[in-house]
Protein backbone atom coordinates (compact mmCIF):
# COMPACT_ATOMS: atom_id res chain seq x y z
CA UNK A 1 0.00 0.00 0.00
CA UNK A 2 1.34 3.54 -0.68
CA UNK A 3 3.04 5.08 2.63
CA UNK A 4 3.90 1.74 3.40
CA UNK A 5 7.17 2.29 4.82
CA UNK A 6 7.87 -1.20 6.44
CA UNK A 7 8.28 -4.94 5.56
CA UNK A 8 5.03 -5.85 6.36
CA UNK A 9 2.11 -6.65 4.15
CA UNK A 10 -1.40 -5.37 5.16
CA UNK A 11 -3.22 -2.04 5.56
CA UNK A 12 -2.96 -1.38 9.09
CA UNK A 13 -6.39 -1.61 9.65
CA UNK A 14 -6.79 -4.80 11.92
CA UNK A 15 -6.08 -3.31 15.30
CA UNK A 16 -8.81 -1.06 14.37
CA UNK A 17 -11.46 -3.35 14.07
CA UNK A 18 -10.23 -5.25 16.94
CA UNK A 19 -10.47 -2.70 18.76
CA UNK A 20 -14.12 -1.54 17.79
CA UNK A 21 -15.30 -5.10 18.19
CA UNK A 22 -14.08 -5.73 21.75
CA UNK A 23 -15.97 -2.61 22.37
CA UNK A 24 -19.13 -3.90 20.95
CA UNK A 25 -18.83 -6.70 24.13
CA UNK A 26 -18.05 -4.19 26.88
CA UNK A 27 -14.27 -5.26 26.51
CA UNK A 28 -11.12 -3.27 26.91
CA UNK A 29 -7.80 -3.13 24.91
CA UNK A 30 -4.86 -1.90 26.71
CA UNK A 31 -0.74 -1.36 25.24
CA UNK A 32 2.10 -2.06 27.39
CA UNK A 33 5.54 -1.22 25.31
CA UNK A 34 8.98 -1.05 25.72
CA UNK A 35 12.39 -1.49 23.91
CA UNK A 36 11.77 -5.30 23.88
CA UNK A 37 8.45 -6.23 23.27
CA UNK A 38 4.80 -5.08 22.81
CA UNK A 39 1.92 -6.73 24.55
CA UNK A 40 -1.90 -5.86 23.56
CA UNK A 41 -4.23 -7.18 26.78
CA UNK A 42 -7.73 -7.74 26.26
CA UNK A 43 -10.32 -7.92 28.56
CA UNK A 44 -13.85 -9.49 27.79
CA UNK A 45 -16.73 -9.89 30.72
CA UNK A 46 -17.58 -12.82 31.58
CA UNK A 47 -21.43 -14.01 32.07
Amino acid sequence: PKGNTHDVKGFGIGLYYTKKIIEKHDGTILLVANAKNTVFKITLPYE
